[in-house]
């Protein structure tokens, strides 16, 4: 497999990302391609992500990894994944692109491929941490919303996915953990709203995930007109929710998963999942 390192795509806190050149006429690799790098010595979390990448497997809603190696270069040694390449960028660059707001039609496909992706996750025992634009990436054949932790430039997590049975202590064993972060709008629920709490309750993850769906869902407006207000906490039942969105179709999710907080049996995980992509599907063709 002979291939050369082309132009930068990006770099983070412990790997680079370029695009794949072929060389010699190879055609070992699907193309487009991207190789995610990091100098040997110090590649211990890209050799996580590429075993975390074979455990998931095949899925339409999840990054493809076509396997990895080793290359020399200028004396140093490099450890290589490589990665399907979006050329639509990240739902960040889209929202760049489209000068800070997209179609609603638009943002549901996109919601459903990235709660399909959530629903594959989970399936295999695994949690995404760090859910947000940036980490959802965009293909130029109208798929959307593939998922892949993608050169956070605020690693605080060494992993982007946790084992549902793990924790910090028997408390948060089961039970995910989500961060949503849609374009600096954070929003995390729990007994104390804030960057790195732990989600204790079935009923607040419901919340707090609903709540950055329709957070993505109203990206139709200018993101710093979004006005989502949680007032509210676990004590008090979510009884003085309140939202202000001009997307009905957001405000709709958010009503439907709210119903189904009096359940806590974590088995509703796929019920909910599936209550949102039913919501996606019939409001597809909504304009």
């Amino acid at each position: 497999m002979n291939w050369v390192r082309g132009d930068s795509l990006g770099h983070g806190t412990f790997a680079t990302v370029n695009i794949v050149v072929p060389a010699n006429g190879s055609t070992f690799f699907p193309s487009p391609l991207a190789v995610k790098s990091s100098v040997s010595h110090n590649a211990s979390l890209l050799k996580n992500e590429k075993e975390i990448l074979y455990r998931l497997g095949s899925s339409p809603y999840i990054i493809n990894c076509f396997g990895h190696d080793h290359t020399v270069e200028n004396g140093e040694e490099f450890y290589n994944v490589f990665l399907e390449q979006a050329a639509g960028g990240s739902l960040a660059d889209q929202v760049k692109k489209h000068g800070g707001s997209l179609p609603e039609p638009f943002v549901r496909r996109c919601t459903r491929s990235i709660v399909e992706g959530l629903r594959h996750i989970h399936e295999h025992g695994f949690v995404h941490c760090d859910v947000k634009l940036q980490n959802v990436l965009v293909f130029d054949n109208g798929q959307v919303a593939r998922m892949m932790k993608h050169l956070s430039e605020n690693e605080t997590i060494p992993t982007y996915m946790y084992w549902l049975n793990e924790g910090r202590n028997k408390d948060y064993q089961r039970f995910p953990y989500i961060k949503i972060n849609f374009d600096g709008a954070f929003i995390i629920l729990g007994n104390k709203a804030g960057a790195g709490g732990l989600v204790r309750d079935w009923r607040e993850f419901i919340f707090g995930f609903s709540s950055g769906l329709a957070n993505c869902l109203v990206l139709e407006t200018k993101l710093e007109a979004i006005k989502i207000r949680i007032e509210t906490t676990i004590s008090k039942g979510y009884k003085n929710l309140m939202v202000e969105s001009d997307s009905k179709v957001a405000i709709d999710i958010i009503t439907s998963l709210v119903a189904q907080q009096s359940n806590e049996d974590t088995s509703q995980s796929q019920n909910v999942i599936s209550s949102i992509i039913e919501i996606s599907k019939t409001t597809n063709n909504i304009h």
